[in-house]
This record gives structure tokens, sequence and C-alpha cells, in this order.
């Protein structure tokens, strides 16, 4: 007996980003409906790499941080299914996304290299570890107020869905995480990733990008899938 593929979907996204984080419900929709015909594969960009920049200037003539996190929180309440703290942006600020993504791109260099399970299953409601990872970082700064910036913060959170942290380490010790980190800021480029977040679908031949809907989601899963 053979055993179909999985269908590949290339997701790339910002951990600090409010679009990316209402997303997951969505995403969580697909994996109940697909089950193991599809793979989701998390990506990293740098749309909030310097929090100063993108947050305190670009938001310094709309009232600065407090103006943004009112957006963001407005933002989380029209998708629906995401808690934001009522401080977002104005206290624990991150300096960068940019820990979050180190860590996680440790995870999926572990991962691939089969020194952690690579299987998504029901202990994560269908979610891989370097998805779930992901999103406990999502839940601990936009609904706990966390500063994921920090990289005692990050490790606190990733260790609690059972990553090893020693393994996590020698993968930034060494630079491979890092490699693998700017492998994916390039591809932003060289793919035409407009933001976060983004599908990449069909070896590429498909993107879609945005506030995806779940029905705009399963509907492109199942042409592909031929279902």
């Amino acid at each position: 007996m053979t055993t179909q593929t999985p269908l590949t979907i290339d997701c790339y996204s910002d951990v600090l980003c409010v679009w990316a984080y209402g997303l997951q419900p969505r995403i969580d929709a697909l994996h109940r409906e697909f089950g193991k015909a599809i793979r989701i594969d998390h990506h990293f960009i740098a749309i909030f790499g310097n929090t100063d920049d993108k947050v305190v200037g670009g938001w310094e003539k709309q009232g600065g941080p407090a103006a943004y996190g009112a957006h963001v929180r407005g933002v989380a309440e029209r998708l629906g299914g995401v808690e934001v703290h009522p401080e977002i942006w104005v206290r624990n600020r991150p300096a960068t996304s940019l820990t979050p993504h180190l860590v996680l791109e440790a995870i999926r260099l572990l991962r691939d290299r089969g020194e952690l399970d690579g299987v998504c299953g029901d202990d994560f409601g269908g979610r891989c570890l370097v998805e779930e990872a992901a999103w406990q970082l999502r839940l601990a700064f936009f609904r706990d107020l966390r500063d994921v910036g920090r990289m005692d913060v990050v490790e606190s959170v990733v260790a609690e869905v059972g990553v090893p942290l020693a393994a996590v380490r020698d993968e930034i010790t060494t630079g491979r995480a890092l490699a693998a980190l700017c492998k994916d800021i390039e591809a932003r480029s060289d793919q035409r990733i407009e933001g976060s977040p983004t599908f990449i679908l069909d070896g590429g031949h498909q993107k879609l990008y945005g506030n995806l809907s779940t029905a705009v989601l399963s509907a492109n899963v199942r042409a592909l899938l031929g279902s």
C-alpha cells in the first residue's frame, strides 16, 4: 500500500504580526479538515525586525505605540477568535521579532534532521511542533504581554511545549539557525512575498496573502488535492 505524499504549504509570517496571529484558528481549521493530507511548513520573515522603526517611528505622527496598539486590538477584534492584551505594544514591547524567529528556525532544523518529531498529531490540535511553538510565542506576546524579544522569555515558552533547550542553543551557537533565518528572509525577496502572512502553494506557482478566510484556504487546498 502506498502512502500519499502530503501537500506542502509554505507559510511565511512574523511572530509579532497580528494578522498572522489572527489567522491561526483558520489554519487549525485546515488541519481538522485535511489532516495528514497537508503539511504546513512555517518560515519567518522580519516585518518587525526593529520595532523602534516599525512601531515607534512609523506611528509617531499617529500617536506612537499606544495608537499602534489600538490598531492591533481593532484588527484582532475584526478577525475574531484571538485575545489581545489591552496594553499591547505599550508595555513590555519586544525590541525585535528576530529572537523568537531564531529559536523557531533552530527547532525547524532539529525537526528536519529527525531529532524532533515532525509529525502533526493530536497533541497540539493537529499542529506540528514548530507551529505549536510559534503559536505559544504569539499567545505569550499578544495575550499575556510577555516580551518575546528576550531570549530568556522565548526559551521559557518553547520549553513548555517540550523543546530541548540544549539542542536549540547548539543550533544557535553553531550559526546554523542564523543561516536558516537568513535563507527565509532572502526568500521574501526571491519569491516576492508581500508581507505576513503569505502562503506559497504548488511549488511556488500559487501565492495567497493577507486576511484569508477559511473558505478561501480550503478551496485552494482542495483544488490542489484534486478533491
